[in-house]
């Protein structure tokens, strides 16, 4: 997805349509809708994930494109 490409590769805060970034020191947090559902450690390139209770389809494919893109990147999944 075009929007999670252009937020990973920006380099501070960022919104695009439901999905936000939001940078603070080494910890950056990819926010769908309300919900932090991707949060990264930067000097460690890894990354945990967190659907916030919201089992729904749409959560859990923002969540499995943001895995992906992130993997390519070399980040490292440790949930």
């Amino acid at each position: 997805m075009k929007t999670m490409e252009n937020l990973i590769k920006a380099k501070g805060n960022m919104k695009l349509g439901n999905h936000k970034k939001e940078v603070n020191g080494n910890t950056t947090k990819y926010i769908y809708y309300w919900t932090a559902i991707v949060t990264v450690d930067e000097k460690e390139m890894t990354y945990i994930t967190d659907n916030g209770g919201y089992g729904t389809r749409s959560t859990n494919a923002a969540i499995n494109d943001y895995k992906r893109k992130l993997n390519d990147k070399g980040y490292v999944y440790v949930n």
